[in-house]
């Protein structure tokens, strides 16, 4: 070969197995050998080119680390990519999982939840997940989601306290719990969880807590198959924030829930007592109001309803009370209680009671007044008949009394007409007997003439008391009411024996009521003290009639009471028990209606009747009536 090209392989060093291809010269004798040319080549190159080979070689070595290089960096750059493109579509997951949570629908919650988990599962690469609720005193454990989805060798997840007593102590205490490897990251006192941990083939795992409104705790706990799982921070805040998702959307359909229930309650509570509930807003005035509420108010069934309409549904004498007590409500941070008139398209009159509260913003403006309305025409009318029934059984009970009292008050009249006769009978014998003195006739007819009016005041008396018809309420003196009744039982206190004493407190202010209806109490109480006094002896039989006026405070104008108490027997434990009952008498011929008729008619005025035993003796009744201005 004169020349040409010829290869060399390498049998070692950084480029072994390769195949170095050297030229051959033409001007080589060619007697010599292939072989003998390729040795001699070689050790020629070598001794001539010794450098250039060198050279060479380390080139080729720099070249194989610089691919070697080049390769593993290809390699940790598509790694990088890998674990970026993970990162992008966790969070594309957890963005979409955001947006897919934030106007849900409460019935979907559950179905969204357990897919979004099974999503999250197979982007992490997780075999487990479940999410549970710890009961507000930490005893019960309940799993409210698991897994959907499970591999052919996996079993659902369940769960229960007794399973894992040291993990629900953990997530009660609102500890997130953290376990790249359960054999080596579990606590000794965790021994149970180990065993749970391993039946389920869960070898890493992650629990976050979620404290609710209301005390009650939900907790996510992600299990993962691969010993010494790393759970870098940032994969950590995502697995939480992804539980927080759920957990905040939980919350708001159980808050929807809760509110349905109660709306649904309400409902139905208005429904059965015949409300009408409504709202208003104060700064529109528009009005919104239940079916029920447009029917008491005669409101359109559709159209939009404003606090005008509701004013000009109201009787005209009714609107200015009603105005007055909304606006003082809103003013003063109370309800407001109120009754008041519609009138029906038909000319009917119905009773509506209505009862409101506003609802403040955090600087104290309202905002809106909540309320409920219903029909009270029936109640009021029963009323009514009620009230027509005592006013009858009152009327009753004083034709009663004074047909106790015929004696008394045909004493009472014989001494003023005997008077009268006696004094016209002497003025007559003055004109028998020619000889009249003027003087001595003017005393004469002016002691007739204070008689007959003496007359005229207890037939008047006995009238009013046995008239029939509704009482009359005006301003009365308990004091004047005190002395006319002792003026009245004047003979009967003498028949009986008695001693009538009055202390009558003169600062005392008046009372809003009906004097003959107070007469009427009080002359009943004073024969009943009477009576009580039969078996007392003459000396001690004494009546003693108080009036006292309690004093006003902040909240009220003070009330005036009036005292009856006698020195009788006093009362038994079941006479004290029962003594205002109707027909219950402690009388052999007692009907046991006057005091129950007495208590009524002190009651319709706003004060109450008691009675009690006194200190050394006898009984006290007292009834008190508020004061007047």
């Amino acid at each position: 070969m004169p020349h040409g090209f010829f290869q060399l392989w390498l049998g070692s060093g950084p480029r072994a197995g390769a195949l170095l291809t050297l030229f051959a010269f033409p001007f080589l004798p060619s007697s010599i050998t292939a072989d003998q040319f390729a040795t001699n080549s070689v050790l020629i190159l070598y001794g001539e080119h010794g450098g250039f080979v060198i050279g060479l070689i380390l080139f080729a070595v720099v070249s194989t680390v610089l691919i070697l290089i080049l390769l593993r960096n290809l390699s940790r750059l598509h790694r990088t990519r890998r674990e970026l493109n993970d990162r992008l579509r966790f969070e594309r997951l957890i963005a979409m999982l955001s947006a897919r949570f934030v106007n849900i629908l409460p019935e979907k919650v559950d179905h969204e939840i357990e897919t979004g988990l099974d999503e999250v599962v197979d982007t992490m690469k997780l075999n487990h997940w479940v999410f549970f609720e710890l009961s507000i005193d930490g005893n019960g454990l309940r799993v409210t989601h698991k897994m959907r989805r499970l591999g052919a060798d996996a079993t659902p997840l369940s769960l229960s306290k007794q399973q894992l007593p040291w993990l629900s102590e953990q997530i009660s205490q609102g500890n997130s719990v953290v376990l790249p490897d359960l054999a080596e990251n579990l606590p000794v006192e965790a021994h149970t969880e180990k065993e749970f941990f391993r039946d389920f083939g869960i070898n890493s795992a992650l629990a976050f807590p979620f404290v609710q409104a209301g005390g009650a705790t939900r907790a996510i706990l992600y299990g993962s198959a691969n010993r010494q799982r790393k759970w870098p921070d940032e994969i950590i805040h995502d697995l939480h924030s992804i539980g927080q998702i759920f957990a905040s959307a939980l919350a708001r359909k159980e808050a929807d829930e809760s509110l349905r229930e109660s709306e649904a309650t309400i409902s139905l509570a208005a429904q059965s007592a015949d409300l009408g509930l409504w709202s208003r807003d104060m700064q529109t005035g528009t009005m919104w109001a239940t079916e029920r509420t447009r029917t008491l108010y005669d409101f359109p069934a559709d159209a939009e309803v404003t606090f005008g309409q509701f004013l000009a549904s109201l009787h005209l004498d009714d609107r200015p009370a009603t105005e007055k007590a909304i606006a003082e409500a809103v003013a003063d941070h109370c309800d407001y209680n109120i009754v008041h008139r519609v009138i029906r398209p038909d000319g009917t009159t119905r009773w509506i009671a209505a009862r409101g509260r506003a609802i403040y913003s955090g600087t104290g403006e309202p905002l809106k007044m909540m309320g409920a309305s219903f029909d009270v025409t029936e109640r009021r009318q029963r009323a009514l008949e009620i009230e027509g029934h005592r006013q009858e059984l009152a009327h009753l009970g004083r034709v009663a009394l004074m047909g106790e009292m015929a004696s008394s008050l045909a004493h009472e009249l014989n001494q003023p007409l005997t008077a009268i006769v006696t004094n016209a009978a002497a003025g007559q014998r003055f004109v028998d007997r020619g000889v009249i003195d003027a003087r001595e006739l003017h005393e004469l007819l002016l002691d007739i003439a204070l008689d007959g009016e003496r007359a005229g005041k207890i037939i008047r008396g006995i009238r009013e008391m046995v008239r029939k018809g509704n009482p009359s309420r005006a301003a009365v003196d308990m004091n004047q009411v005190v002395k006319e009744v002792v003026r009245l039982t004047n003979s009967d206190t003498v028949r009986n024996g008695c001693v009538l004493v009055t202390e009558l407190d003169s600062r005392l202010p008046p009372v809003e009521a009906d004097a003959v209806q107070l007469q009427q109490v009080l002359l009943n109480l004073i024969l009943n003290a009477f009576d009580a006094m039969q078996g007392t002896p003459l000396h001690l039989r004494r009546v003693v009639l108080s009036t006292a006026f309690l004093g006003s405070t902040s909240q009220a104008n003070g009330a005036v009471r009036t005292t009856v108490r006698d020195f009788g027997t006093g009362l038994s434990k079941n006479a004290r028990q029962r003594i205002f009952e109707h027909f219950f008498s402690t009388k052999k011929d007692g009907l046991g209606m006057g005091l129950a008729i007495a208590r009524s008619i002190v009651e319709s005025f706003g004060g109450v009747l008691d009675a009690t035993n006194a200190t050394g003796g006898g009984a006290i009744f007292h009834f008190t009536l508020p004061a007047l201005h």
